[in-house]
């Protein structure tokens, strides 16, 4: 059998078909793997859907800069880094089945061709508010646990 149109196109091409242009605080729900610095739940499994948020693109190495979107805070972080997870409530988030929080202690990183290959129209959830956003992408800034090359590879800072 031969290949779809949805695997002979490009990622861009893919995104325009989807109807969906990808951007900095765009949300979106895929399964993501190891690769993508995310560890299974259950022993056996290969990913684990996850929600993120987009905050930036290192155009050089063709990926995108996302930041976890967890249902808590880990109990056992230090104090500083449970201090970087951003509240997100379904007060303002429609998509969010309970609050959650943005995890600016780090940036994961996922490649464009993978992102492109998982997204559909159901993998967009919707746009963080802007206001929510500057201090998500402030608090990446200020995070000892990110370095400044890491964060200007993203465009997060000159």
């Amino acid at each position: 059998m031969g290949n779809s149109l949805h695997d002979l196109l490009s990622g861009t091409q893919k995104e325009k078909l989807a109807g969906i242009t990808v951007k900095v605080g765009g949300v979106y729900r895929m399964p993501l793997t190891p690769n993508e610095g995310i560890t299974p739940k259950k022993t056996g499994d290969s990913s684990r859907n996850k929600f993120f948020i987009v905050v930036g693109k290192d155009c050089d190495n063709n990926i995108y800069g996302i930041v976890i979107i967890n249902s808590h805070v880990n109990n056992k972080l230090v104090q500083s880094v449970k201090d970087l997870h951003y509240p997100l409530f379904t007060g303002s988030y429609n998509f969010l089945d309970h609050n959650s929080f943005a995890d600016c202690s780090r940036i994961k990183r996922i490649s464009c061709t993978r992102f492109s290959d998982l997204l559909t129209p159901a993998t967009f959830k919707g746009d963080i508010m802007q206001n929510d956003l500057d201090l998500i992408i402030g608090a990446l800034k200020t995070a000892k646990t990110i370095n400044k090359k890491e964060l200007r590879s993203f465009g997060l800072i000159p």
